[in-house]
């Protein structure tokens, strides 16, 4: 039996099973398979999706073709870094689920131009990630919920609607396929019988025809009595589909994937039944470390479907705070210029009578007193710092009358002159 046939048969067989799940328990309740894979026993109790298809590839032999993780997102990482990712589905492809690839996973069996066909685990039929059951789900190809695959190297190589893969080396590239297609050559499987299946149920989950089960099993007498327990022979080459009845429609290339923002990869978009701790193991991180990374969350038991978490990177610091606007400087107002003094009063001409102290006969005449009419003007201010400073304008001194020249026989009084 090739790789890829093995990896259906051990996913196909866990088809039905559902977990327990304890009053109190989270939707996803707790299972078998993490108790079951080394390395992840802690995973019990969590969201166990990605656990699933880690126990899958053990059980196949082919644990090395997957990677052995709890986190959906590094899963995602695990092929991406060895360049097995692509947009296009696979035959025995883990398929990732989430705008930002760490929502939910699963196996991808089948696949046509509008439909992928998948087994999936901790899922249930009204597409809650936390579904807590094993089931075969069939979703759009070209919803947004699904982010892309990831590519087993498969000893034989992969089955993928892969353009970009035609004629490469260990894949067949083909528009639409099934397990059929990707395992020719007559090649069987075992499968172990549940309480309550039937042999037309089981060919119907398995996607065989009830003939050809039959004919693989030739022991069955009657297709209606087989027992819990009993082990019967799966045809790997089922029936082909019929043909459709419409005209093939001619696939349309895959649309472009959302663009992540410039922090690809640091935000977690949660999704409905997640919690704060859940999120933080998944991402391999203690919930001390979350919450640090995410201050604005104040009680790690209230978490918003569709809230972006942080989970790689440091939070931002808070922004300083910002002054005002600086304003510039005043510009200097150049002071007024100084209005120019008002004459004083006492500056005016005034006329002072005086007893001169001789004998003569010109005592007790008023005598007019000239005085300057104005103060000697200040020193202006010089424009420029080294402009020296102009002297002040002395007073002119008031002309001397001239005297008469019949009064110079005269001898001049003494006291005249005094004055």
């Amino acid at each position: 039996m090739s790789q890829v046939s093995t990896v259906l048969s051990i996913a196909f067989g866990e088809v039905g099973y559902q977990a327990e799940r304890a009053p109190g328990e989270r939707p996803s309740g707790h299972q078998k398979y993490s108790g079951q894979v080394p390395g992840l026993e802690w995973s019990n109790y969590q969201p166990w999706c990605a656990t699933w298809v880690s126990w899958v590839a053990m059980k196949a032999g082919v644990a090395d073709l997957f990677p052995r993780t709890a986190s959906v997102w590094s899963a995602m990482e695990w092929f991406k870094q060895r360049s097995r990712w692509s947009d296009y589905p696979a035959i025995g492809a883990q398929v990732i689920y989430g705008t930002s690839g760490s929502t939910h996973t699963g196996i991808c069996y089948a696949y046509d131009s509008e439909w992928i066909y998948t087994v999936e685990g901790n899922t249930s039929t009204t597409n809650d990630a936390n579904g807590n059951k094993v089931m075969k789900r069939q979703r759009l190809r070209r919803d947004s919920y699904v982010h892309g695959y990831g590519y087993p190297s498969y000893a034989e190589g992969v089955t993928t609607a892969d353009p970009s893969k035609k004629g490469l080396a260990g894949y067949t590239y083909a528009a639409s396929a099934s397990a059929a297609v990707a395992n020719s050559g007559g090649s069987t499987g075992k499968y172990k019988i549940k309480k309550g299946q039937t042999l037309s149920g089981i060919a119907a989950l398995l996607g065989v025809s009830l003939a050809a089960l039959l004919a693989a099993n030739p022991q069955i007498k009657s297709p209606d009595r087989v027992d819990e327990g009993q082990e019967i022979t799966v045809p790997v080459a089922p029936t082909p589909p019929p043909k459709p009845t419409v005209p093939p429609v001619k696939p349309t290339p895959e649309p472009s994937k959302p663009t992540t923002p410039a922090t690809t990869g640091d935000f977690y978009t949660v999704q409905k039944g997640d919690s704060l701790s859940g999120i933080a193991r998944s991402f391999g991180q203690s919930l001390t470390a979350l919450l640090a990374r995410n201050p604005a969350i104040t009680d790690p038991n209230v978490i918003q479907d569709g809230q972006q978490i942080r989970v790689k990177g440091t939070a931002p610091k808070a922004a300083p705070k910002v002054a005002g606007p600086r304003h510039a400087a005043p510009k200097p107002i150049a002071p007024a210029p100084a209005a120019k003094p008002k004459a004083h009063e006492s500056e005016k001409p005034v006329t002072v009578i005086v007893k001169c102290q001789c004998s003569c006969d010109c005592c007790g005449t008023k005598k007019p007193i000239p005085r300057p009419t104005t103060k000697p003007a200040d020193v202006p201010k010089p424009d420029k710092p080294n402009d020296p400073p102009k002297p002040p304008t002395p007073p002119v001194a008031p002309a001397v009358p001239a005297v008469p020249a019949a009064a110079t026989s005269q001898t001049p009084d003494p006291g005249h002159q005094a004055k």
